[in-house]
């Protein structure tokens, strides 16, 4: 409460001996100083801020299927999809599951139950206090050089022309939306929205250009907490076109996730002409400094890249480009920020994977050398199985066809990094049964590709490996099923994956034997020919005809060579009755 002034006659008395006068009150805080405060949990005082409540967002899956050119169509749900990633930036919800065909060649028909989505009320939060992030691939802030958030420091003076384009133009279009603030009236202001955002740019005063950026920005944020998703789209992309940084952005970016998450909102995003505004929002931000950012609105592109619409505009806007720029900018990141970066690794890979269906998509890959980028992601990213997942069901994707398959053979460091994963995720079946896949499809297309695989170190050793162990357990899982139907007259279901990872590895093996150099050695193999005729003397046809086709063919092909010591000439017998 203000006193009064005293008057002029009035003087101040003085107190009382022994009497302690209160302290005299300190100076108002400039409300756009940031607050220090200690602890483990500080806080940001920040007079612009919008950042939404800490909230816990799911990024829900769009489940379907994954097709493999040699497969029988089957269905499965691959385990390791329920496993989550810990402070990954949008979660995907357990529920919706992705329906392999346990093949591995990376394809999904990608779907997006509708959900409720709870709405969160943005401009509440202006000028309250913001946590700092805690979570992975978190930044926070302060303004820079005293001046409000958002300003980008001290505002420079505006000139004549500006103030009276401002004045005259915007001005009563801000006093409007402010108006209509309280009658709720979200057409009108979504019009009043469009109208400013073509006012701005015909006065060129779109990004950072505008003197009072702020202004603009208060008003705006407002109104954030609207439940017209048209309305929300519209300041989204006012928000984006001021270019703003730091909490805000992320702030934004989440609302934009939000929106996303809703199918039905997908058509908003072109007839509001945003795919340009997210690309461009995508390689413009401070990748060292705003992760959260990223992490949600590639979120956002991940949902809207299902659509095939959306799908063709974001072809449209040379979307895999800009993926690509993004991509060779985590991989340069400081090592210090690999976790970091990973969270957003992630989610681009994730959207990415959705879009190299189309040839002209698979083509920008490879002019823009985007394959090398994601290749070298698999090397310093090889312990973030999301990462490896992501990028490897890309690859099971673009190695059925050729201009990609020369593209990743052309790399020195393509087979190295794949026996490397292979063996580190050997237990991971799904994410092994698609990396043979894409094994098998390069030593499909090209001798040179067999004579590299086999000549790096340990490569058919590896081979070996994962064909033992999978041939173990399909022994123990088909014992088992024999027991249960012997006891109960029923059984589990034989696992697919086990039996799908054998198909590759015999494919990988039937490949490489083509060539004469692998294949005079491969035929020298005993344990390997072994193994082959223990599939065909065991599987039944009926049910396991690709395996066992596989391994007649690659008996076959390594009967061809009669060498010294070939274990197919050993086993003469066991062949001609196999």
């Amino acid at each position: 409460m203000m006193m009064e002034a005293a008057g002029d006659n009035e003087k101040p008395k003085t107190p009382p001996a022994g009497v302690v006068s209160p302290p005299v009150p300190r100076p108002p805080v400039d409300p756009n100083r940031p607050i220090r405060r200690t602890g483990s949990r500080g806080r940001l005082l920040h007079s612009l801020s919008v950042e939404s409540s800490s909230e816990e967002i799911s990024l829900k899956t769009r489940s379907g299927s994954l097709q493999d050119v040699s497969s029988s169509g089957k269905e499965e749900v691959a385990p390791d999809v329920l496993t989550r990633r810990v402070h990954s930036g949008p979660k995907e919800r357990v529920g919706q599951l992705l329906e392999e065909r346990g093949v591995g060649d990376g394809s999904e028909s990608v779907h997006r139950p509708p959900s409720a989505v709870t709405t969160t009320s943005v401009s509440s939060q202006i000028g309250s206090d913001n946590e700092l992030r805690v979570k992975s691939g978190g930044s926070s802030r302060r303004p820079s050089s005293g001046g409000k958030p958002g300003s980008g420091g001290k505002r420079e003076e505006e000139t004549p022309a500006e103030s009276q384009f401002f004045n005259k133009n915007i001005a009563p279009i801000l006093e409007q939306m402010a108006a209509l603030r309280k009658e709720k009236d979200a057409t009108e202001l979504s019009n009043l929205c469009s109208m400013l955002y073509c006012t701005l740019e015909q006065g060129n005063m779109l990004g950072r250009a505008c003197k009072r950026r702020s202004a603009i920005l208060k008003t705006i944020f407002k109104l954030l907490d609207s439940e017209s998703p048209v309305l929300r789209v519209r300041l989204a992309k006012l928000i984006l076109g001021l270019k703003i940084t730091g909490n805000n952005l992320t702030s934004v970016c989440k609302l934009i996730f939000k929106i996303s998450r809703e199918e039905s909102n997908d058509m908003l995003f072109i007839e509001e002409e945003m795919i340009a505004p997210l690309l461009d929002t995508m390689c413009t931000t401070d990748l060292s400094t705003s992760q959260d950012a990223l992490v949600y609105l590639l979120g956002a592109l991940k949902f809207l890249s299902g659509n095939t619409t959306v799908g063709q505009h974001l072809t449209k806007h040379r979307a895999v480009e800009a993926y690509g720029k993004l991509l060779k900018a985590i991989n340069t990141a400081t090592a210090d920020s690999k976790e970091k970066m990973g969270n957003v690794l992630v989610q681009l890979t994730a959207g990415l994977r959705n879009l190299v269906d189309n040839e002209e998509n698979r083509e920008n890959m490879v002019s823009s050398h985007v394959i090398e980028e994601m290749e070298r992601s698999t090397q310093l990213y090889s312990a973030d199985s999301e990462v490896v997942h992501n990028i490897i069901r890309i690859f099971s994707k673009v190695t059925l066809h050729s201009d990609c398959c020369n593209a990743l053979n052309s790399i020195p460091s393509t087979y190295k990094s794949f026996l490397y994963l292979l063996n580190q995720y050997i237990q991971k079946q799904d994410l092994i049964v698609r990396l043979t896949f894409v094994i098998g499809n390069l030593t499909a297309k090209s001798d040179d590709a067999r004579l590299r695989f086999f000549q790096e170190e340990n490569a058919f050793k590896t081979i070996l490996n994962i064909f033992k162990t999978y041939l173990e357990l399909d022994m123990k899982s088909f014992s088992k099923h024999k027991e249960e139907v012997k006891e109960s007259g029923t059984g589990s279901k034989h696992p697919d994956t086990v039996e799908d990872i054998m198909i590759k590895v015999v494919r990988v093996i039937a490949n490489l034997s083509i060539n004469e150099e692998v294949g005079k050695q491969l035929a020298t193999n005993e344990k390997c020919v072994e193994w082959l005729l223990h599939i065909i003397d065991t599987k039944d046809m009926s049910t396991s005809e690709e395996l066992v086709l596989n391994s007649v063919a690659t008996i076959n092909n390594l009967s061809f060579y009669h060498v010294p010591g070939s274990a197919v000439v050993k086993k003469q017998q066991q062949v001609t009755e196999s």
